[in-house]
Formats: C-alpha cells, structure tokens, sequence
C-alpha cells in the first residue's frame, strides 16, 4: 500500500531548427520545468508548462537521491505534460510548411531508455501523463497511447492518465477495454485543475496574474451599480459548431447591439476553413441538423464573416487568452454571462477556466457546454440559477434539444429590460457572495486543497489498481 508521493520533471524542448522540422532536445533529468514548443504561434515560441504550482505545495525529487528499496510505500511519479491537445503529443499533428507536409513525432517515443527500464522494474515507479490544460480524449487517443506504450515496451498499468476533470472518460475508457480485450489498463486519475487555478487567481499579486479583483468596498459597489449591458459573451475562436451557430442566431435575432460579444475571424483556423463552408457540409457535422435552416445560413452566414471581429476589451486576440485574460471593467457592463464552452457534443465532459472566471467576477451564467455542467458545479458545492430561469437544459442528452433549450433561455435574458434584469441581478447577490467568497477560500487554503485533489486521490486510484 503507498502512502506517499513524490515526483520528478523531465525537461522537453521542442524547437525548429528550420523551417518545418522540429527538433526535440533532451535536458537534464531534474530540471523543474516542462516546455513545449506550441507551432500555432507566429513567430515559434516556447510556453512553459503548468508545473510551477507543483512546487507550491511539493519539493522535487531527484533519482539521485532515491534509495527505491527503502522507500516501497513512496509512489514516485515521472511527469510529462503534454501541451494544448494530443494531437501534438501523440505525432498526429500535421504541419503544411514551404510546400511540405511535416508529421512531428509521438513524444512516448522520445522517453529515454533509463526511464523505460524503470518503469519495468520498479514497482512504485510510475509515468504519469498530466493533461492540466486539456481534457478531450476521443477513442482513438486512448487505443494510441495504448499502441504507442506497447511499442515502447512501458507497461500500460504503470501509466497514470492525470487528467482535468473528466466525467465520461471513465465509461469511454472501460468500453474500449472490453471492445479490444485489452489485458491491463491505464489509471485515469481527474482532478479539478481550473477550479484550483481560478480560486489562486483571486489572491494572486496583480504582478503575477495581471489581474485586480475586488476587495469588500468594491463588491458592494459593484452589486449595487446599474449596469449598461445584458450580457456578456465571450469568444475569441469561432471554431466550435455550438459557438458559430449562436453567434448567427444572435446575429439574426439582433442581440449584439444589447450585449458585450466578441469574436475574431481573422485567426488562422477560421480565415482558411469557415468562409468557405457550405450549408450542408455544417447540417451534417457532430449531429447538427434542426437549428438553423438553409435559409438563415445562406442570409446570414455571409453577413456574420463580412464583420471580421468585434473587441470589447483587449485586441491582441493572438497571444491573449484562457487564465488571466479577462477584464474587470468587462464583467461590470454586463448582468449575466454567456460561457460557451470548449465541448457540446462530445461525450467527454470538462469544465474549463472559463465558467471558473463567472464566480470570481461575480456573474451569474448560461452555459452553452457539456451536459452535466450545471451538475457538476453544483456537486463542487456552488450555487447556480434555477430560481431565475430553467436549467433542467443540463440534463438533456441530444445535442440539438439542448441547444434550443439553452438559446431559449438566452432570448428570455434578453427580452429583459436593463431595470428588470438590475433587479434580478440583486436577487441574485446572496448566490453571487457565496460562490465569489468560495473561489476566494480555494486560493486561500490552494495548498490544502490541492494535496486533497491530487495528492491522496492520486495515491487511493494507484492502490487501487497494485
């Protein structure tokens, strides 16, 4: 039985040397840090990864140091951490440079040999896969990383998936399983790593984060205060079938001139792939089929991409976004939130940053994601907004239904006049203290919390499976 952990950093660089080939370094051992090279930048940068807050709350271990035999009951981890999606990590991205096609290679591959041989012969040595900004696993990650460990001869139960919160991955993995009659698995280990994050935000210097939020004096003010806006919604990427289709219905409806919405269609994704879609290859993607009919995309669809963009705070939509991009004085124009989250349909479920960043700002929301979200919080102990409109939304299972559901909430917020929903707002405000002081507790006792979280849940799902 283990009843302790400790982990280790591997240093990875991914960097060009020229143009379309990528190159992958290996640093010492015990370094502190992960980097991974992130190709949608321009120019090529390297992002450090998340694993500042390990050391927080932990000191790192070194193999050095490590007498393995006299510490049987320490789980000793070694952490890679992939960043954005897997397909980067798994060598299944393709990059189109200088007239030529460029496949970057799966990094299970790059695992020095030392590892590998650790991992076959230590039993409380284990490698761990820690997805802190990304939760979407498809099918076909989790039968390639099975494909992938199996060529480089690493056990698959010495691999612990560190995933954000994820409630389906669990039933999705358990079906492939029995589907391919695999003979041992995968620890799936989810951790509410947003909620964690956001809730360090709120204490966090304004040197660190770039924020300010609100100390007593202001939040008083600022419940009080009318407000010259309905609703706030935030984009940035269009490239989501739920966040376009609601973007056209508001459009058509003529809800922006009421609401804070933003957008860009000027990043690379939408500049090479929406303008040219046409109505019937959208009707068939993810099951979209009965929100908007044929005449409504060929009006409004070409309306929508003739308007480009629309700020309402910060411009720099290329470099700004996620964790500590949002402004206060965005969040006092508006009554209410619109989160649309990263998923809808997919069957992997996750909360990310952004219905996080309605609590701390003191927001009430809809949320246009997943079904189980408003379950899901409500479960982590927040308070949402059934005593002001309908949120049974959330447990409908078809995309297309749920949809309608949410848009006609967001028509019935809308059909509010600003004193009407300024009166609402204040009806709201015993919810709104308790879910901000929440977030507030959090990164108060971050620590705490986090050994809680990660820590002992990490250890009980590895004792689980010896």
């Amino acid at each position: 039985m283990l009843n302790n952990w400790k982990y280790m950093f591997k240093k990875i660089i991914h960097v060009y040397d020229k143009p379309g080939h990528i190159n992958v370094t290996d640093c010492p051992f015990d370094k502190q840090f992960i980097a991974n090279f992130h190709p949608d930048a321009n120019p090529p940068q390297t992002f450090y990864s998340g694993f500042g807050h390990y050391q927080k709350v932990h000191s790192m271990a070194k193999t050095s140091d490590i007498d393995f035999e006299s510490n049987k009951n320490t789980l000793y981890t070694y952490v890679i951490e992939p960043f954005g999606n897997f397909n980067w990590f798994l060598g299944r991205k393709v990059m189109f440079t200088k007239n030529e096609f460029v496949r970057n290679k799966a990094f299970i591959f790059q695992i020095p040999q030392q590892i590998v041989k650790m991992l076959q012969e230590i039993p409380n040595f284990y490698l761990c896969i820690q997805t802190k900004h990304e939760a979407t696993y498809s099918n076909h990650d989790l039968i390639l990383i099975h494909r992938q460990l199996k060529k480089a001869q690493i056990p698959v139960d010495k691999v612990i998936l560190s995933i954000v919160e994820n409630w389906g991955i669990d039933d999705m993995y358990n079906r492939i399983i029995k589907e391919k009659s695999y003979d041992n698995k995968m620890i799936i280990h989810p951790f509410p790593s947003f909620l964690l994050e956001k809730g360090l935000e709120m204490i966090q210097d304004k040197e660190l984060g770039g924020l300010q939020y609100y100390d007593e004096v202001d939040i008083d003010k600022l419940l009080t205060e009318k407000r010259t806006h309905k609703m706030l919604y935030y984009n940035r990427r269009v490239r989501k079938d739920h966040r376009i289709t609601l973007l056209l219905h508001m459009m058509r409806d003529d809800m922006f001139k009421d609401n804070l919405v933003s957008y860009n269609l000027e990043m690379a994704e939408e500049v090479h792939h929406w303008p040219s879609l046409k109505y019937e290859q959208f009707k068939i993607r993810q099951g979209w089929t009965s929100n908007f009919t044929e005449d409504d995309w060929n009006e409004w669809y070409p309306k929508f991409f003739k308007s480009t963009k629309s700020i309402i705070d910060n411009s720099n939509f290329d470099t700004l976004g996620g964790f500590r991009a949002e402004h206060i004085e965005t969040y006092k124009k508006a009554y209410v939130s619109i989160v649309s989250e990263s998923d809808f349909y997919a069957k992997h479920k996750y909360l990310s940053e952004k219905v996080y960043k309605c609590f701390n700002h003191l927001h009430p929301f809809v949320i246009v994601g997943s079904r189980g979200s408003i379950k899901k919080l409500k479960e982590q102990g927040f308070k949402t907004w059934d005593k002001w409109w309908d949120e049974s939304y959330d447990d409908i299972d078809d995309g297309n239904e749920r949809y309608k559901k949410v848009y006609e909430i967001i028509k019935f917020i809308n059909s509010k006049t600003l004193d009407e929903l300024h009166q609402m707002y204040q009806e709201m405000i015993p919810n709104l203290r308790f879910n901000h002081d929440k977030m507030k507790y959090i990164g108060e006792n971050y620590k705490e919390l986090y050994k809680v979280y990660y820590d002992e849940n990490l250890i009980g799902a590895v004792n689980e499976n010896i």
